[in-house]
């Protein structure tokens, strides 16, 4: 069977072979007719996306807000903040936020937010990169 931890799919049976030396294929399928028949589950993770509809806006006070749209079946968001092509932060949230706030920042470097989903250990790539521009007053 194979789940991917949403949905079981169940095929017919299969089976790998191996011969070792000697040994000829009569001899083996009789052997593995008297064992009892064994399966094999395993899982294959869903593909995660980054999340959509990211929006920024830079206040006048040098505060970004960040948004998105939230996606199902997630532990959490992961936040990065760039100034230029350097990292200055990497923020977590959990499932429930969808918007932050980046305070502090200077009016001297162009930064940039894109965002990442999480599940557990595993993290999708990051959307793709927004300029925090300064809203007009």
């Amino acid at each position: 069977s194979v789940n991917d931890r949403g949905n079981v799919v169940r095929s017919e049976s299969a089976r790998l072979s191996v011969l070792e030396n000697g040994m000829n294929e009569d001899d083996f399928s009789q052997e593995v007719a008297e064992e009892q028949k064994q399966t094999l589950d395993f899982f294959l993770p869903r593909k995660l996306n980054p999340p959509k509809d990211v929006t920024t806006e830079l206040l006048l006070d040098g505060t970004a807000v960040v948004s998105w749209s939230r996606s199902a079946e997630v532990t959490g968001y992961l936040i990065q903040v760039m100034a230029g092509n350097t990292a200055v932060t990497n923020i977590s949230v959990d499932s429930s936020v969808d918007t932050v706030q980046i305070h502090n920042l200077s009016p001297a470097h162009q930064y940039s937010v894109c965002v990442a989903v999480v599940r557990g250990d595993t993290q999708s790539a990051f959307s793709e990169s927004k300029a925090l521009y300064l809203k007009s007053p």
